[in-house]
């Protein structure tokens, strides 16, 4: 009798230890799984804003662009030099607006994941392409002018600005050098998410 009252006392014992290690591997294994879940949201994320980066860095390098090509402005044959700027900058600008659009998204979608501090990472280069879009718009009103000077400081400035010349480097091109520090900045708090 006494050994049947062992047996069953080990038997509880034995299904009870049983129980609590599929608990608990059962509890580990959840955890691993959000981690990884967890894990995998923020590299796509990273990825996805890295991406979304580089379009919108794609899309003003193509907008500084100082040639204007045939296939950019809506050809007329009387077309003045202000109205073939207008149009292929009217183009060009709609690129960037659609970068700057999709960069949106993943800024928000990192917002999501990690904190407001990602949107303030991108703080400088918003500020650089609100200068770009002003100067374009300040530029087209002096070159509407017929009395615009255009050896003057200010021209000169803006057209610095709006043109880059590929011939020059950063250091020739303050506003390409400002956006590579601003990129450079940008890529970096990213990249350690990818990790």
């Amino acid at each position: 009798m006494e050994m049947l009252n062992i047996l069953t006392t080990t038997k509880e014992v034995v299904v009870t230890l049983s129980a609590l290690t599929g608990v608990i591997i059962a509890y580990k294994g959840l955890e691993k799984w959000k981690q990884e879940l967890v894990g995998k949201s923020n590299y796509n994320t990273a990825k996805s804003l890295l991406h979304a980066t580089y379009q919108t860095r794609k899309a003003i390098h193509q907008l500084r662009h100082n040639w204007i090509l045939k296939e950019e402005y809506d050809y007329v044959e009387e077309l003045s030099e202000v109205e073939m700027f207008q149009s292929a900058f009217k183009k060009r600008l709609q690129i960037l607006d659609d970068a700057v659009l999709n960069l949106d998204e993943y800024i928000v979608e990192g917002q999501a994941l990690w904190g407001k501090d990602i949107e303030t990472t991108f703080n400088s280069l918003k500020l650089l392409i609100d200068k770009l879009r002003l100067s374009i718009d300040i530029y087209i009103d002096l070159i509407n002018k017929s009395t615009t000077n255009k050896e003057s400081i200010e021209f000169l400035e803006l057209k610095a600005i709006i043109f880059h010349v590929p011939m020059l480097d950063n250091a020739h091109d303050s506003f390409a050098h400002a956006l590579y520090i601003a990129f450079k900045e940008i890529e970096d708090k990213i990249r350690i998410r990818l990790k």
